[in-house]
């Protein structure tokens, strides 16, 4: 059943039905039955569709997540690499001094 086949106060009672219970509803076929199913397949398929796109819409957004999530790894591994670059430049620089202090010392610097 497509959703041209049903009547168009089906969906203004369908889109009510949140509101309301469905023994409320007393709307009937001219053939005498309940429509009832009908509203509920109605909105059974609104729900489909609210669904389908609900899941484009995540695997967008899980896509854009994981950019930024590359992104964020990319700069802690940038982050870890200046990190070791320093600890190299302050070892240099703990045994860099006094060498220099001594070879400053050793050329008679400070002469006046």
């Amino acid at each position: 059943m497509s959703e041209m086949d049903i009547d168009p106060s089906l969906t203004q009672i369908a889109d009510e039905l949140p509101k309301r219970r469905l023994s409320d509803i007393n709307v009937h076929h001219e053939d005498g039955g309940c429509i009832g199913l009908d509203i509920v397949n109605l909105r059974f398929q609104k729900g489909d569709e609210r669904m389908t796109r609900i899941e484009s819409k995540l695997d967008i957004n899980s896509a854009d997540t994981s950019e930024v999530l590359e992104i964020l790894r990319l700069g802690r591994s940038f982050f870890k690499i200046i990190g070791y670059f320093g600890a190299l430049v302050k070892w240099a620089m703990a045994i860099g001094a006094p060498v220099m202090v001594f070879y400053y010392t050793l050329k008679g610097g400070g002469k006046q």
